[in-house]
């Protein structure tokens, strides 16, 4: 008697099937994102306070206090310095408010420096 094996004998013959041509994907080309176009801004000069108007934009503070736009907006809506908005929307600053602003600022930072100084003595 022959043995039998517990795995199945191989056919005599296998016979493979052609393999059919596999589709190759196109790549799509991948484009940059397009970069976002900045307006331009007007140069920001040394401006002297006698020469300006007597309201004042935030771009006029900004550019005496040489500090963005921004934070100027952040004083008034802080109520830092006092100003109003016309109907479109742009803050206006009387130049006495903001020389007042100024002065205080000045005030306070010289009693910080006088501080400073009283305490590394």
């Amino acid at each position: 008697m022959a043995r039998q094996s517990k795995y199945p004998t191989p056919p005599a013959q296998v016979t493979v099937a052609p393999e059919a041509p596999v589709p190759v994907p196109v790549r799509k080309e991948r484009r940059p994102p397009p970069v976002p176009v900045k307006k331009e801004k007007k140069p920001c000069i040394a401006i002297t306070l006698s020469l300006l108007p007597g309201s004042l934009t935030v771009r006029d503070i900004a550019c005496h206090v040489r500090k963005p736009e921004k934070t100027v907006r952040l004083w008034l809506n802080k109520g830092l310095l006092v100003g109003w908005k016309d109907p479109s929307g742009d803050w206006h600053v009387r130049k006495s408010s903001y020389e007042h602003f100024i002065a205080q600022r000045r005030n306070t930072y010289y009693r910080e420096l006088t501080k400073q100084a009283a305490l590394l003595k």
